[in-house]
Protein backbone atom coordinates (compact mmCIF):
# COMPACT_ATOMS: atom_id res chain seq x y z
CA UNK A 1 0.00 0.00 0.00
CA UNK A 2 1.47 3.41 -0.91
CA UNK A 3 1.57 6.61 1.34
CA UNK A 4 -1.40 8.33 0.25
CA UNK A 5 -3.32 5.12 0.85
CA UNK A 6 -2.12 4.64 4.05
CA UNK A 7 -3.13 7.89 5.13
CA UNK A 8 -6.71 7.81 3.63
CA UNK A 9 -7.28 4.47 5.10
CA UNK A 10 -6.41 6.43 8.47
CA UNK A 11 -8.45 9.24 7.84
CA UNK A 12 -6.27 11.68 6.28
CA UNK A 13 -8.86 14.18 4.22
CA UNK A 14 -5.87 15.63 2.25
CA UNK A 15 -5.11 12.26 0.98
CA UNK A 16 -8.29 12.11 -1.09
CA UNK A 17 -7.14 12.27 -5.02
CA UNK A 18 -3.95 11.58 -3.81
CA UNK A 19 -3.89 8.11 -5.59
CA UNK A 20 -4.98 9.74 -9.32
CA UNK A 21 -2.02 11.00 -11.12
CA UNK A 22 -3.97 13.90 -13.54
CA UNK A 23 -1.15 15.85 -15.10
CA UNK A 24 2.41 15.63 -13.31
CA UNK A 25 2.97 13.39 -10.74
CA UNK A 26 0.31 13.47 -8.15
CA UNK A 27 -0.73 16.98 -9.22
CA UNK A 28 -4.51 16.39 -8.27
CA UNK A 29 -3.41 15.34 -5.18
CA UNK A 30 -3.48 16.96 -1.90
CA UNK A 31 -0.23 15.34 -0.79
CA UNK A 32 2.91 16.82 -1.56
CA UNK A 33 6.54 15.68 -0.42
CA UNK A 34 8.98 18.71 0.47
CA UNK A 35 12.77 18.66 -0.49
CA UNK A 36 14.03 21.04 1.11
CA UNK A 37 16.17 23.44 -0.56
CA UNK A 38 18.56 24.24 2.42
CA UNK A 39 22.26 23.32 2.20
CA UNK A 40 22.02 21.46 5.42
CA UNK A 41 19.83 19.08 3.86
CA UNK A 42 21.69 18.27 0.91
CA UNK A 43 23.34 14.80 2.74
CA UNK A 44 19.43 13.98 3.48
CA UNK A 45 18.42 14.48 -0.06
CA UNK A 46 20.42 11.66 -1.89
CA UNK A 47 19.09 8.13 -2.41
CA UNK A 48 16.06 8.43 0.74
CA UNK A 49 14.36 11.09 -1.24
CA UNK A 50 14.41 8.85 -4.47
CA UNK A 51 13.58 6.09 -2.15
CA UNK A 52 10.63 7.56 -0.56
CA UNK A 53 9.52 9.31 -4.01
CA UNK A 54 9.30 6.18 -6.06
CA UNK A 55 7.35 3.91 -3.67
CA UNK A 56 4.68 6.75 -2.78
CA UNK A 57 2.14 8.37 -5.10
CA UNK A 58 2.92 11.72 -3.39
CA UNK A 59 4.59 14.94 -5.41
CA UNK A 60 7.32 16.58 -4.42
CA UNK A 61 7.74 20.14 -4.02
CA UNK A 62 11.04 22.14 -2.99
CA UNK A 63 10.25 23.99 0.00
CA UNK A 64 12.58 25.15 2.94
CA UNK A 65 12.42 26.76 6.17
CA UNK A 66 11.69 31.02 6.21
CA UNK A 67 12.77 32.12 9.39
CA UNK A 68 14.18 35.99 8.55
CA UNK A 69 13.01 37.86 5.83
CA UNK A 70 16.48 39.49 5.54
CA UNK A 71 20.07 37.55 6.47
CA UNK A 72 20.92 40.55 8.29
CA UNK A 73 18.44 39.95 11.33
CA UNK A 74 20.08 36.66 12.39
CA UNK A 75 21.67 38.05 15.31
CA UNK A 76 18.87 39.50 16.35
CA UNK A 77 16.86 35.87 15.81
CA UNK A 78 19.40 34.60 17.93
CA UNK A 79 19.20 36.69 20.72
CA UNK A 80 15.51 36.53 20.50
CA UNK A 81 15.40 32.70 20.88
CA UNK A 82 17.84 32.87 23.60
CA UNK A 83 16.15 35.71 25.20
CA UNK A 84 13.07 33.11 25.08
CA UNK A 85 14.81 29.95 26.48
CA UNK A 86 16.02 31.68 29.26
CA UNK A 87 19.68 31.68 28.12
CA UNK A 88 22.90 33.05 27.83
CA UNK A 89 23.84 33.20 24.30
CA UNK A 90 27.04 31.41 24.45
CA UNK A 91 25.27 28.24 26.43
CA UNK A 92 22.51 27.80 23.66
CA UNK A 93 23.56 25.45 20.88
CA UNK A 94 23.67 26.05 17.38
CA UNK A 95 20.97 23.46 16.52
CA UNK A 96 18.67 25.92 18.26
CA UNK A 97 19.00 28.69 15.76
CA UNK A 98 17.69 29.14 12.33
CA UNK A 99 20.27 28.06 9.47
CA UNK A 100 21.63 30.65 7.84
CA UNK A 101 19.99 30.62 4.37
CA UNK A 102 16.46 29.98 6.09
CA UNK A 103 15.43 33.09 4.76
CA UNK A 104 13.18 34.86 2.22
CA UNK A 105 14.64 34.90 -1.25
CA UNK A 106 13.41 35.68 -4.71
CA UNK A 107 12.17 33.16 -7.08
CA UNK A 108 15.13 33.25 -8.83
CA UNK A 109 17.79 32.58 -6.21
CA UNK A 110 15.47 29.80 -5.11
CA UNK A 111 15.24 28.03 -8.16
CA UNK A 112 18.95 28.33 -7.89
CA UNK A 113 19.35 27.30 -4.58
CA UNK A 114 17.11 23.99 -5.50
CA UNK A 115 19.02 23.17 -8.44
CA UNK A 116 22.14 23.23 -6.57
CA UNK A 117 21.38 21.50 -3.95
CA UNK A 118 19.43 18.88 -5.82
CA UNK A 119 22.84 18.52 -8.47
CA UNK A 120 25.22 18.19 -5.55
CA UNK A 121 23.34 15.26 -4.45
CA UNK A 122 23.44 14.03 -8.05
CA UNK A 123 19.77 14.25 -8.03
CA UNK A 124 18.95 17.09 -10.93
CA UNK A 125 15.96 15.55 -11.91
CA UNK A 126 14.15 16.04 -8.36
CA UNK A 127 14.58 19.45 -8.77
CA UNK A 128 13.43 19.91 -11.86
CA UNK A 129 10.18 18.03 -10.83
CA UNK A 130 9.72 19.55 -7.55
CA UNK A 131 9.98 23.10 -9.35
CA UNK A 132 7.57 22.08 -11.57
CA UNK A 133 5.01 21.17 -8.60
CA UNK A 134 5.86 24.35 -6.77
CA UNK A 135 4.06 26.15 -9.83
CA UNK A 136 1.27 23.65 -10.05
CA UNK A 137 0.86 24.03 -6.12
CA UNK A 138 0.95 27.87 -6.17
CA UNK A 139 -1.45 27.70 -8.78
CA UNK A 140 -4.08 26.25 -6.82
CA UNK A 141 -2.98 28.48 -3.93
CA UNK A 142 -5.84 31.84 -3.13
CA UNK A 143 -5.03 34.70 -0.72
CA UNK A 144 -6.68 37.98 -0.82
CA UNK A 145 -5.63 40.71 1.88
CA UNK A 146 -7.36 43.79 2.46
CA UNK A 147 -4.61 46.08 2.44
CA UNK A 148 -4.75 49.29 5.24
CA UNK A 149 -7.47 47.65 7.13
CA UNK A 150 -6.18 46.22 10.55
CA UNK A 151 -7.34 42.36 11.58
CA UNK A 152 -6.93 42.14 15.38
CA UNK A 153 -7.46 38.82 16.94
CA UNK A 154 -10.62 37.42 19.18
CA UNK A 155 -9.72 38.28 22.54
CA UNK A 156 -12.55 36.63 25.58
CA UNK A 157 -14.35 39.69 27.20
CA UNK A 158 -16.44 39.58 30.36
CA UNK A 159 -19.98 39.73 30.04
CA UNK A 160 -20.95 43.21 29.63
CA UNK A 161 -17.48 44.93 29.16
CA UNK A 162 -16.07 46.88 26.22
CA UNK A 163 -13.10 45.18 24.88
CA UNK A 164 -11.24 48.54 25.53
CA UNK A 165 -12.46 48.78 28.86
CA UNK A 166 -11.33 45.43 29.61
CA UNK A 167 -7.96 45.91 27.82
CA UNK A 168 -7.26 49.11 30.02
CA UNK A 169 -8.71 46.97 33.24
CA UNK A 170 -5.87 44.79 31.95
CA UNK A 171 -3.33 47.10 32.07
CA UNK A 172 -3.81 48.77 35.10
CA UNK A 173 -3.40 45.45 36.96
CA UNK A 174 -0.40 44.75 35.06
CA UNK A 175 1.06 47.96 35.95
CA UNK A 176 0.56 47.33 39.65
CA UNK A 177 2.47 43.99 39.07
CA UNK A 178 -0.52 41.87 40.03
Amino acid sequence: MGLAATLLAAGVPAARGATSRAGARGATAGLWMGVRGLASERARLGESARRRRDRSDVSMVATGDVVLLDPADRHAHRVAVTAAAGELLERMPPAAFCAPDACLVPPAAWEQRVRAIAGGAGLPQVASEALANNALLAGRCRLEIELGTPIFPRAPLPDGVAGLDHLRAQCEVGSRGG
